[in-house]
């Protein structure tokens, strides 16, 4: 009885250890890289109107990757913010339409 007790002590015991170094290093680490992400993020304020600004932006700037529109129909439509009609459905049983669309699709 008494190796039971003993045991379960030192199992809390292990666990109160394990629980305050973690929090120590968890304390450290903040610490340490903690004030560097907040020095990178740029200041927000609210201006006067109530909305929120940025003060001293020097971040860099989101640089998004070209792309590009096959097709003029397509480029035509993304400009104009219309789809092309669509084409009309092959006819025949579901297997010959399957290929006719696959044909499209790949050609």
């Amino acid at each position: 009885m008494r190796h039971g007790k003993l045991i379960a002590g030192a199992v809390l015991g292990l666990i109160v250890v394990f629980v305050i170094a973690s929090l120590t290093a968890y304390r450290l680490v903040k610490r340490a890289f903690g004030d560097a992400y907040s020095a990178s993020q740029p200041a927000r304020t609210t201006s006067s109107t109530g909305t929120p600004s940025i003060k001293n932006a020097t971040s860099a700037q989101i640089v998004s990757s070209p792309f590009s529109i096959r097709g003029e129909a397509m480029a035509q439509a993304f400009r104009r913010g219309k789809l092309p009609a669509p084409l009309p459905q092959p006819s025949g049983t579901p297997e010959e339409a399957a290929a006719e669309l696959a044909k499209r699709v790949f050609s």
